[in-house]
Parts: structure tokens; sequence; C-alpha cells
């Protein structure tokens, strides 16, 4: 029912970062992740400083385990994130920057 409801909001709206945003959010819980990453990939595009997308995108990455495409979108998140106070995203991007290190000496 909501999928129907944001997929006619998007017929309306196409140019709305929150409406794919929003819909990512639903496919996401529904285990359809790679339609998310889709929805926050055209919000990113129609708004590339849009904070929430990336930190959306960031953390369905890290889930993956697709920690270099995790990166740029904590770099992203950090940066723009309206509430600085908040670590939560900066301990995420230390610890990516951390493990990608890691393996990278391990190849050597």
């Amino acid at each position: 029912m909501a999928q129907e409801e944001f997929a006619l909001g998007l017929k309306t709206t196409k140019n709305l970062p929150s409406t794919y945003n929003q819909r990512a959010k639903i496919l996401n819980g529904m285990g359809r992740t790679q339609e998310a990453l889709a929805d926050w990939n055209e919000a990113i595009r129609l708004k590339p400083d849009y904070f929430a997308a990336h930190a959306q995108r960031a953390l369905i990455y890290l889930k993956l385990n697709e920690l270099e495409k995790a990166l740029p979108d904590l770099d992203a998140a950090v940066r723009l994130n309206p509430h600085p106070e908040d670590t939560y995203l900066q301990i995420q991007k230390q610890a990516v920057e951390e493990t990608l290190k890691s393996r990278a000496a391990r190849q050597r």
C-alpha cells in the first residue's frame, strides 16, 4: 500500500529527493536493498548535499560489507551532518578507514 502511494507521489514529485529517500526506507525495510540503493542514488543525484540519503546509503553499504562504497558516503554524511555532536557516523567512518588500511597492509 505505502509503496503504491510513493509510486504515485513520484509521478507528481519526481524532483523531490525526500520522496526517493522515504521510498528507499520502505524498500529497505522490505528487504529490497538494491531497489532502496537505487532510490538513494537518485535522491543524491537530485540533491548532492542530502545528508539523510548519504547516511542511509552508507549504513546499507556497511551492512553489505562494501566498505569501499560506504566510505565516500560516510565522508559526506559527517561533513553534511546537521548535528555534528552526533558521533555515530564519525565512529563508523573511523572504523571503516582503519579496516581498509588493515586490508591494504595485509595485501602488501
